[in-house]
């Protein structure tokens, strides 16, 4: 695996269940069920103030996004998800 692959997975495993943390959300027990879908936020939060010097800033926040809310998807789903299917260029 490349430098960036080990840190897109490192970045996902760090922020994943942050989705548990956000007091704004009013159904506590769908955002449980649901948290890798709630994860989004906080890595925006975290690219935006801290990782602004990046070139390629917004394909990794893309990436640990993805993997983020892979925790919670069925294989099923995530080879059927258009973003996964994406060739390289």
């Amino acid at each position: 695996m490349s430098d960036v692959e080990i840190f897109c997975f490192i970045m996902a495993a760090f922020f994943h269940d942050m989705g548990m943390t956000l007091v704004d959300v009013e159904d506590k027990d769908n955002q449980r069920t649901n948290h890798h879908l709630y994860a989004y936020r906080p890595i925006k939060h975290f690219f935006e103030k801290y990782m602004q010097m990046l070139v390629e800033r917004r394909r990794l926040e893309k990436c640990i996004i993805f993997v983020s809310e892979a925790h919670g998807r069925s294989i099923e789903e995530l080879y059927n998800d258009n973003d996964f299917r994406k060739m390289k260029q």
